[in-house]
């Protein structure tokens, strides 16, 4: 359509080129010079049409044809209203549902994760016949001797789920929260909109029970006090400081177990429980940062070194 063609010379001097060859071919074979030009005519086709749609391509009829055309569609259009309606409203749909599935699979699949970094979080897994190979979960004291083998993570932390039951002067409220290892909001790198997140060593028996609120409870409930931080809340019928909020974009994680999206409400720190010691009970999940200049190949072979020294022991 823009380009330079060759000069229609050229492109005649090529079509005699061929037909010479052939009739020369014709000729060994033992026509007459006469019978191998017809012969080799007829075999060719109409030179006439082939050098009539070569001139036609080599004109600008492209942009003469495709106004020709846009004046009859606005023409017809206009003749008819109720077909132009009904074809404005068929685009507008299409449009409007294309649009919304972009914007659907661009925040569920294309759109970076909220956290600095996210090429360098992994989640860490046992695999074994326990569930019949691989599978998600962690026991703790597996997640401990992890965490204090390795160098190939710069942080790791271990989390579960759970129903919990948020009273106060606002009313009695069951909402899923996670507890977590102090490291958590290390791990992903994520500053809260107020307040702080856990502080190291805050996941440890005895230390004052803290909570970080998700942005969506913070508006919901306490209607995006300013001043919210440091206020006590009973979870579980125990008190509870308000410490941190997180900014809306924080989702973590993005749907429980089972791909079902449900969003987490509240985060605290991991509280004793029995399964904590119990090296086959596998209730928790782990997510780690891969420190500076250590590879995910690197990172799995030092874990499988690690899994076999747990096995052997």
């Amino acid at each position: 359509m823009f380009r330079r063609r060759r000069p229609q010379a050229d492109f005649d001097a090529e079509i005699e080129a061929h037909l010479q060859i052939e009739i020369d071919r014709l000729r060994e074979s033992g026509l007459s010079p006469e019978e191998a030009e017809a012969a080799a005519r007829r075999g060719f086709g109409n030179l006439t049409a082939v050098r009539e749609r070569y001139y036609e391509r080599g004109r600008p009829l492209f942009w003469d044809r495709l106004a020709q055309d846009v004046r009859f569609a606005l023409r017809l259009l206009a003749l008819r209203p109720v077909l132009t309606a009904a074809i404005v409203a068929t685009l507008a749909l299409g449009i409007g549902a294309t649009t919304a599935v972009f914007s659907l699979v661009h925040a569920v699949v294309l759109r970076p994760l909220a956290y600095d970094e996210p090429d360098r979080l992994v989640q860490v897994y046992e695999n074994g016949l326990r569930s019949g190979g691989e599978a998600d979960w962690v026991s703790f004291p597996n997640f401990r001797d992890w965490r204090s083998g390795t160098h190939v993570f710069q942080e790791m932390a271990a989390y579960r789920y759970g129903l919990l039951t948020l009273t106060g002067r606002e009313g009695a409220e069951a909402m899923l929260g996670l507890e977590t290892t102090d490291r958590l909001f290390a791990v992903l790198r994520v500053a809260p909109l107020l307040g702080r997140t856990f502080l190291p060593g805050e996941d440890a028996p005895g230390r004052p029970p803290v909570v970080v609120l998700s942005h969506s409870l913070w508006q919901r409930r306490y209607g995006a006090d300013p001043q919210i931080v440091g206020r006590p809340v009973s979870i579980e019928g125990r008190s509870y400081s308000i410490v941190g909020v997180m900014p809306a974009s924080f989702r973590f994680p993005n749907a429980i177990p089972g791909d079902t999206v449900v969003p987490i409400d509240l985060w605290i720190p991991m509280r004793p429980s029995d399964d904590r010691e119990d090296r086959g009970s596998h209730n928790f999940w782990s997510v780690a940062r891969l420190a500076g200049g250590v590879s995910l190949p690197q990172a799995r072979g030092e874990m499988a070194r690690i899994a076999d020294n747990l096995a052997r022991q």
